[in-house]
């Protein structure tokens, strides 16, 4: 047959050398794992089948250096065994564990726990094996690489932080995916995190008790990841560690900054002095800052402070709902979906605009309390014209008629001496509220020429 022109894709020359086998594979292995980087579960999903993956993983530094000849296995290959690790790289832990990230989310972007509700506790259940596999990942690390205190100075010094913090970033980001699935986008009046969900999504069987204390525990090991992730973001800052060279740090910080705001603003009398909203707080603070400082590199983060602050006014109204007349309940129209899809990185909608303002929106500090007080005010809209303004005098007595009792509130909702506004009183609710839209154009804190976190948009020097 007649030789086309047309390349099929295999190499034109075999390789030359040692050096050069090996930038061909980490080449293929820096690529399989930015596919499943930006995967996303739904619509954008993976397409490099680890089955039909025959290269062999990256060697060792030191052996890619000095061109030593190290035979390495490949990825489906690797036995789970601790002891199996002894000529597995820094590299080679960190494409399985970028593999096991992109099955939890693949896992969620089909359903999560809704379309497989088994009791996450018993054996063969999606939450089990992804749990399973999180342990023995850490397991098969070499000591001198586990995340401890001590060694994070060691492996700085050796030339490895930055893979290995990226590394830890990935590991703790897919615990946090795994443990959020079972944690409410906004919580019901019963909800008891030491009991578990509360939605209409039972757990299967429905007749079987957890284990004493798991739902606690699990809780509890969902709020430490969250706060690993931001403590690893600080200290990769603080050693220099290239924390706005890729966005995927963002992507580690945005997983963790939904439990963040969840727990800065309800409190829950069962885990009474394990929890803290002011370490929530403060750790939102950190993702904040955090998202603004890598906000001068990479456009993406707008797309993050607009989904935490579209979920934080979600939820900050749900607790004014729930303090108040238990009928009086919140109409989010419009984008609730949108908002849940953002959360979970399913949705990500930059825009061209977006790129061209995101040098105003970027500040050389990101003003944190004057974000907070945006947010928390009160829905700034007009009224329906069919709405009347409520009178202070029944005001008074529907605030008299809550203080006795009548309708109580959740144990988890601390009672405030000022109230805030009943959001029921605007009538209907979010149906032009700029904080209920996605789009550039309808949302305050990026609107060119409107005032957030005190400054003036239009006049802010572009950086």
């Amino acid at each position: 047959m007649e030789q086309t022109s047309f390349d099929w894709g295999a190499p034109s020359r075999p390789a030359r050398n040692a050096t050069e086998i090996e930038v061909r594979r980490r080449t293929f292995w820096c690529m399989f794992c930015l596919e499943r980087l930006l995967a996303n579960g739904r619509d954008r999903i993976a397409t490099l089948a680890l089955e039909d993956a025959t290269t062999h993983q990256p060697k060792t530094d030191e052996d890619f250096i000095f061109e030593r000849d190290q035979k390495t296995a490949r990825l489906k290959e690797l036995r789970e065994e601790a002891d199996e690790a002894a000529f597995e790289s820094l590299l080679s832990h960190t494409i399985r564990i970028v593999d096991i990230l992109s099955k939890i989310m693949l896992w969620q972007g089909r359903g999560g726990r809704r379309s497989d509700p088994k009791c996450p506790w018993l054996p063969l259940a999606p939450f089990d094996t992804y749990t399973k596999s999180l342990s023995l990942w850490r397991k098969r690390l070499p000591s001198h690489w586990d995340v401890q205190v001590p060694n994070i100075s060691l492996v700085v010094a050796a030339g490895q932080g930055k893979l290995w913090a990226l590394m830890f970033m990935f590991y703790l980001q897919a615990k946090t995916c795994l443990y959020r699935e079972y944690l409410p986008f906004t919580p019901s009046r019963d909800y008891d995190p030491t009991a578990g969900p509360s939605d209409d999504t039972p757990l299967l069987p429905s007749n079987l008790m957890p284990p004493p204390d798991w739902w606690g525990k699990y809780t509890l090991e969902m709020v430490e990841n969250a706060e690993a992730i931001t403590y690893l973001f600080e200290r990769m800052d603080e050693l220099d560690l290239a924390t706005c060279v890729y966005p995927f740090t963002g992507l580690g910080l945005f997983t963790a900054a939904g439990i963040h705001v969840f727990f800065s603003i309800f409190k829950f009398d069962n885990l009474e002095g394990l929890l803290s909203k002011e370490r929530a707080r403060r750790s939102l603070q950190v993702t904040m800052c955090a998202f603004n400082t890598i906000g001068h590199y990479w456009d993406l983060p707008l797309h993050w402070i607009r989904q935490i602050s579209l979920y934080y006014k979600l939820n900050h109204l749900t607790m004014l709902s729930l303090i108040h007349v238990a009928d009086m309940a919140i109409d989010w129209r419009g984008n609730l979906q949108d908002v849940k899809d953002g959360m979970m990185n399913y949705l990500r909608q930059l825009s061209s605009k977006d790129r061209e303002t995101s040098r105003t929106n970027f500040k050389s500090k990101f003003d944190f309390d004057d974000w907070l007080a945006t947010i928390e005010s009160s829905p700034s809209r007009r009224r329906s014209p069919s709405c009347e303004p409520t009178s202070p005098e029944l005001i008074h007595e529907e605030e008299q008629h809550y203080e006795g009792g009548t309708y109580g509130s959740p144990n988890w909702i601390e009672p405030s001496a000022t109230r805030a506004p009943n959001p029921a009183y605007f009538n209907p609710i979010f149906t032009t509220d700029p904080w209920d839209a996605l789009s550039l154009e309808a949302t305050s804190w990026d609107h060119p020429g409107a005032t957030f976190m005190g400054v003036e948009l239009a006049e802010t020097e572009h950086i």
